[in-house]
């Protein structure tokens, strides 16, 4: 009899423990999927906001590169009248000439200086594997020549080797910052 009641008492705290399994199980299953829940609404957030500000910086690159394009088109026609000029024309328009190609290489300098932020904020944005040490190195390179060129006293001879020196550079790292 005492077998029986033990049994008995057995099988009830048998039960009673596996209500408990079932109640902690159910618990955490939904602890958890909050918690899943959560985190995916986090990642999401963050993604998008990271998709902001990428297409923001992609934005102002766009308005930069116009810019940049609008003020070669304004150096080509003062080059243009200045190889259609005589000899002592041409001496009163080199100013003016070495003025627009200045104005010309900052716009682009800044253009670049554009592209570059929006590189960066796509690489954080996505799998868009860029060594971000790499990116910043180029900003501060490109932020040096952009300094150069805001000395107002650059002659035409200057003015042509950081041309030069802009265009070598962006050909060597074009390729790998291709979006």
């Amino acid at each position: 009899n005492d077998a029986n009641v033990r049994s008995d008492e057995s099988d009830n705290e048998n039960e009673d423990n596996e209500k408990d399994d079932d109640s902690n199980r159910e618990l955490i299953r939904g602890t958890m999927g909050e918690t899943i829940r959560e985190q995916v609404k986090e990642m999401k957030e963050r993604y998008e906001e990271q998709k902001k500000k990428a297409l923001e910086a992609r934005k102002h690159y766009m308005e930069e590169r116009d810019k940049a394009e609008a003020s070669v088109e304004d150096y080509l026609k003062v080059r243009g009248r200045w190889f259609d000029a005589n000899a002592t024309e041409r001496q009163h328009m080199r100013t003016e000439l070495n003025f627009h190609a200045q104005i010309a290489l900052q716009n682009q300098v800044n253009a670049l200086l554009k592209y570059l932020e929006s590189v960066k904020e796509k690489n954080i944005d996505s799998n868009y594997l860029i060594d971000s040490n790499y990116l910043d190195q180029l900003i501060i390179q490109w932020t040096a020549i952009k300094t150069k060129l805001q000395d107002g006293n650059l002659i035409g001879s200057e003015l042509l080797e950081i041309s030069n020196e802009i265009r070598q550079d962006w050909l060597t790292h074009r390729s790998q910052l291709k979006m």
